[in-house]
């Protein structure tokens, strides 16, 4: 699928509990142009989240279901920064794309990750209108099942 190119940039926040992964993964985001924070847990992402004027999080999904349990904890807090932040959430599978974009993922990429693809689902869940995001879910969803 072709992505919009980059229009804007974005803070991003790159969650991940592998410390070279989560390196990794930051060096692209600024690669493209963004500001990238680094977390390795759930709290302090919520909390970076929450106070730290992030735009995008990408959360890889590791095996223990943290990065499903800090997805669903943006998508349930009340505050308007945890309710409005685009996610793009990397792992594997079709159970997983289901279950993500149900939770209210923007966009799921598939391991093993490719830096380009991953710098143009930040650029299009940056530039994505709020107004299109349920509808986007719901297609991605659809192909799914």
């Amino acid at each position: 699928m072709r992505r919009a190119a980059v229009s804007r940039t974005g803070h991003v926040l790159v969650v991940n509990d592998d410390t070279d992964a989560c390196e990794i993964v930051a060096r692209v985001i600024e690669a493209a142009g963004h500001e990238a924070t680094r977390s390795h847990g759930h709290d302090e992402a919520v909390g970076l989240v929450a106070n730290s004027g992030i735009d995008v999080v990408v959360i890889d999904l590791p095996g223990s279901g943290a990065g499903v349990h800090l997805l669903e904890t943006l998508r349930t807090r009340p505050d308007e920064a945890s309710s409005t932040v685009r996610v793009v959430v990397v792992g594997a599978g079709p159970a997983n794309a289901l279950f993500c974009w149900q939770s209210g993922a923007d966009e799921f990429l598939v391991r093993p990750l490719d830096a380009t693809e991953l710098q143009e689902a930040v650029a299009t869940v940056l530039t994505r209108p709020e107004s299109a995001r349920a509808s986007y879910r719901a297609t991605a969803q659809r192909a799914l099942q």
